[in-house]
Parts: C-alpha cells; sequence; structure tokens
C-alpha cells in the first residue's frame, strides 16, 4: 500500500489500521519542491516501482491525500503505465471526501478494490462455489458441499486474505447473503466472466442451514446428493433444535440493531436481521429494538422493509444507548442480543445478554448457538 502524500500524512493514517505494521505501508513523501516542479506523478511512479522489486506483493494499492487531491493528479490514469511496465496490478483508492458514506457502500467498495486486482484470464471450475459474505465456520460447510460434488474455490469474509480474493474469477457461482452488500463485484464478474450469482441466507438454524445448502444444490441440479450429504449433521441438530423450541417457546428476546456501525459481512448483510429467523425457530418472541430516530416517517420505512424482507417481529425505536435499558424494561425481555458494547448499558436490567454475531453456522454451529443460549438464560458464564 503506497500513501500519495507528505510524510506527516502518512504518519497519521495506518495507525487507524487493524494489524498495522510498518512493512505493509509506504510513502512517496512528497516534499514542497515536488509540487512547485509539477513531479509529484514521477515521485509516485518511482515508489510504485521500487515497492515491486523490493516487495513482489500481489497488487499494489494507492492512497491519494488531501495534497494530492488539492494539487488535481491524476493518480488512477497516472498508474496505468507504471503497471504495465512491473506486470502487476496497481489499483488507486479515492475517497469521498467528507461525505457520509454507509457501511454498506463501504463492504462493497472494499470487495471492489479486492477484485480489481484478480486476474482477467481466469478459467472457471466446473461445479464450484464462491462464499462472499459469510463468516468462517471450521470447514463444515466445505465438507459437506464436498459431498455433494460442489468445491468451495474461495471464502470470503471482512477477514480473507488477498490470495482469497484473487480466486474469485475461477468460480462458477458466487453464493451471497445480500446481493446489494457485494452489486459492484456482482455485476464485474458477471459481464467479465459469465459468473452467476446466487442469493442464500446465512446458514444458521436448522431452516437457515437447510435453505443454504438446497438453494447451492438447486443450481447444480445436485438436489439427491445434498440431501445425502446434509442427513446425519441435520438429524442431530434437528433433535436438538426441537427440544429447545419446546422449552423456550414463549421467551422473550430484544434484538437489537443499529447502536453502532459494522463492517462485519453477515451482520451488515439484510440490515442486521439474518439470524431473526434462527430465534423464531426456537420459539422465541422477537422484538426488534432498532437504535434510530422514532419519528412516524422512519417507522413506516422500518414497517415496510420488515414486510419486504418477510420479518414478522414487532419493533421498538430508541433515540441513544441510555434509552435501551428504559426499553428491555418495559417489555421484560428474557434475553437480548446485542453488541457487546452495550453491556454496561444492559447489565443493571438484569437482562442476560448475547453477543450480536456470536452465533455460529452450519449444523454444528447450531449445537453450539443452543447451549450458548442455555447457559446464558441460566447466567452460567463458564
Amino acid at each position: 500500500m503506497i500513501i500519495h502524500s507528505y510524510r506527516d500524512c502518512a504518519n497519521i493514517l495506518p495507525r487507524g489500521v487493524p494489524g498495522y505494521s510498518s512493512d505493509r505501508f509506504f510513502c512517496t513523501n512528497l516534499r514542497e519542491s515536488d509540487v512547485m516542479a509539477g513531479s509529484t506523478m514521477e515521485r509516485l511512479s518511482e515508489c510504485v516501482r521500487l515497492v515491486a522489486e523490493l516487495e513482489n506483493p500481489a497488487a499494489i494499492y494507492v492512497f491519494g491525500s488531501c495534497l494530492s487531491e488539492l494539487i488535481g493528479d491524476d493518480i488512477e490514469n497516472g498508474l496505468a503505465e507504471a503497471a504495465e511496465e512491473i506486470s502487476m496490478p496497481v489499483i488507486a483508492v479515492t475517497s469521498s471526501g467528507l461525505d457520509d458514506i454507509s457501511p454498506k457502500k463501504v463492504v462493497d467498495r472494499h470487495a471492489d478494490l479486492m477484485y480489481r486486482a484478480a486476474s482477467a484470464k481466469a478459467e472457471p471450475i466446473p461445479f464450484s462455489v464462491n462464499l462472499i459474505g459469510f463468516p468462517p465456520d471450521g470447514g463444515e460447510i466445505a465438507g459437506i458441499l464436498a459431498a455433494a460434488g460442489i468445491e468451495v474455490n474461495a471464502g470470503l469474509s471482512e477477514k480473507s486474505p488477498m490470495p482469497e480474493w484473487l480466486k474469485l474469477p475461477r468460480g462458477s457461482l458466487n453464493a451471497v447473503l445480500d446481493k446489494s452488500l457485494f452489486s459492484i463485484i456482482i455485476e464485474k464478474m458477471k459481464n467479465e466472466h459469465g459468473i452467476p450469482t446466487l442469493e442464500v441466507p446465512l446458514p444458521i438454524g436448522v431452516s437457515g442451514t437447510d435453505d443454504f445448502f438446497m438453494g447451492i444444490a438447486a443450481h447444480f441440479k445436485k438436489n439427491r446428493e445434498m440431501k445425502e450429504a446434509i442427513r446425519d449433521k441435520r438429524k442431530a441438530a434437528a433433535a436438538a433444535v426441537s427440544s429447545r423450541a419446546e422449552e423456550w417457546n414463549g421467551m422473550k428476546i430484544a434484538y437489537n440493531i443499529g447502536t453502532e456501525r459494522e463492517y462485519n459481512h453477515h451482520i451488515t448483510a439484510k440490515s442486521g436481521l439474518c439470524e431473526v429467523g434462527f430465534f423464531r425457530e426456537l420459539n422465541f418472541d422477537v422484538t426488534l429494538l432498532i437504535q434510530g430516530s422514532p419519528e412516524p416517517r422512519r417507522r413506516f420505512l422500518v414497517s415496510r422493509q420488515l414486510r419486504e424482507m418477510g420479518i414478522d417481529a414487532g419493533f421498538d425505536i430508541f433515540v441513544d444507548n441510555v434509552s435501551m435499558a428504559s426499553a428491555l424494561r418495559k417489555a421484560k425481555f428474557n434475553l437480548v442480543y446485542c453488541v457487546e458494547a452495550m453491556a454496561e448499558i444492559v447489565r443493571p436490567t438484569k437482562v442476560p445478554l448475547i453477543g450480536l454475531g456470536s452465533m455460529r453456522t452450519g449444523y454444528g454451529g447450531c449445537l453450539f448457538n443452543l447451549e450458548l443460549i442455555a447457559k446464558t438464560l441460566s447466567g452460567r458464564r463458564e
């Protein structure tokens, strides 16, 4: 990664990046003399060549700065010659300045930047799928798909390394949680490689996991093989869910969204509501607690969105973090599913809390989730 700026600007930016290390960031170290002489782009080209020679990375990303924007450097077009010379993807990252940008747009743009480093000449692998936006699961999903004759070409989450993104053009199907979350790369892969995209549910709980596997299987016309592949794992999970659903029937859970900006793919997808179906499967009475403006227009839009998503759940809108405690007390909830950062707010209400995003996927994950919920309801913390 190259930051096209003066040194002090480059010192500020990387410190806010998770996993920061000095060998990941380089800087053109622009000087006043470069600006006055109009030689800033020559300095950038030289920096690109040096980084390619010394590091031999899979791709080089170049970030502009306030200074490069101010002097009007055309980074994107200016890098084309350098990229051809070093035979390596060189990708310009331009910003939106101070414009507000939603988490969904951040995820979409990040995916596009990663995809732009991929080869345009890849040959798709038959019966292979790119799982885009799904959390790592320890291998159960890949194992079941393989048993049905379907290969996972790439498994991509917000933490996936560059080599995994570079595999994308070799997949023969993209499976995503939310098409709007990855709209740019979906369109590019369709146009450039003819790769179709299938929207499937988060494989959480028995019902969600069934629909995930059978949806992918239907695309490849492998329904019979998939039913056989999931049979044993599904049986244990279904029996456990049935037992717990009877035990927890009618318990009230507050499902919180909107309290923090989330860039975790499976939480950002579907406005954070991917896991509602799992709690409904367990016969919980689900109420959505949504942080935001409680004005009538906002309530109307939330109601419409829930109808469009097929989610039958009541909701309450609260203004700020402190207001959440009163919302929890008012309805006498048995459980709250919210971000861990709300623990201090929730604790005085004595409503047991499970952290948003802590549920695991797959049939094996279903058994883990049931045990986590049971321990939380009983007040155990081990």
